[in-house]
């Protein structure tokens, strides 16, 4: 299907970045960059879906927050 098309495409861009990072040494090599690329994915929805419920909810600043957590927990 066109959604799952667009999933696994999301997901090999991301794995990539982070397979690139293993090899840059920036990110631990014991790090496996499919899971690591469907945890950010899930966590992009997850943040979306938050702001549709809660108009309150800042997504921009969570996703920050969050993507300095995830890099400090990945870094070598």
């Amino acid at each position: 299907s066109r959604m799952k098309l667009t999933y696994e495409q999301s997901r090999e861009r991301i794995a990539a970045l982070v397979r690139r990072g293993v090899l840059a040494g920036e990110i631990r090599p014991d790090v496996h960059p499919p899971d690591v690329a469907a945890l950010f994915t899930g966590a992009v929805e997850g943040l979306v879906i938050q702001a549709f419920v809660d108009s309150r909810f800042d997504p921009q600043k969570a996703w920050d927050r969050a993507w300095t957590v995830w890099e400090r927990g990945l870094s070598g």
